[in-house]
């Protein structure tokens, strides 16, 4: 939440709830530190904007933009 927070500029408590888009513990299983290195990538939409997880990466991106755009 805080890099969305920090994306749109505003404080992380005007966010709507992240479980309302994932499952933060499903989330958090997928993407470990000790999955780094694997090709492991959670994507979703949040607050506006398309998310990209992956181990120890949180790319935010406007909503349908290409990926690296």
């Amino acid at each position: 939440m805080e890099a969305v927070a920090r994306a749109r500029d505003v404080d992380e408590i005007d966010l709507p709830p992240l479980y309302e888009a994932v499952d933060p513990d499903a989330l958090d299983r997928f993407v470990t530190p000790e999955a780094d290195g694997a090709d492991v990538r959670v994507r979703f939409s949040y607050a506006g904007r398309d998310i990209v997880v992956s181990p120890g990466t949180v790319e935010v991106r406007p909503a349908g933009s290409e990926p690296g755009r």
